[in-house]
């Protein structure tokens, strides 16, 4: 299977709370596998194995600024099994506005550069979707959290 990638917008009391004890934030992300799993407080994204495509293309492989390194989260949560990046509403706005500046022909010019995953349509795709994911997180003022599986 690989690598691959899901998000999931909760409020940030939630966050908070997995900051005390990660496990809690492993097992509720473990239960988030369909998107019909959604509702005022929760939004949820599987972006399969594009994760390291969609990094990439926003400098987070080189270290880029926030918060275009915010893409997949900013704050790795200690006390996980998997590694588990979180972002708190504040930066969740601030990635939904710079991503909603990103166009999909922008998007497209940023991965042509990409030296580990380079497929335009693959990663346009699920970037379309991330960007959606990070509107509707930022309209519901939620925070959220990026689990990486291997």
């Amino acid at each position: 299977m690989g690598i691959t990638f899901q998000a999931v917008a909760v409020t940030e009391s939630t966050v908070d709370s997995w900051r005390a004890d990660g496990h809690l934030a492993e097992q509720y992300i473990s239960t988030a596998y369909t998107e019909d799993d959604v509702g005022p407080d929760r939004v949820w994204l599987w972006l399969d194995k594009s994760g390291i495509g969609i990094m990439e293309a926003f400098g987070f492989v080189d270290e880029a600024a926030p918060p275009g390194a915010w893409v997949l989260g900013s704050e790795q949560l200690d006390g996980t099994d998997g590694l588990i990046m979180t972002l708190t509403a504040e930066q969740v706005r601030t990635v939904a506005l710079h991503v909603a500046g990103v166009s999909d022909a922008d998007f497209a010019a940023m991965v042509e550069g990409n030296q580990m995953d380079n497929d335009v349509e693959y990663l346009g795709h699920f970037y379309k979707r991330l960007r959606e994911f990070y509107r509707d997180a930022a309209e519901r003022h939620l925070a959220a959290a990026f689990y990486t599986s291997v």
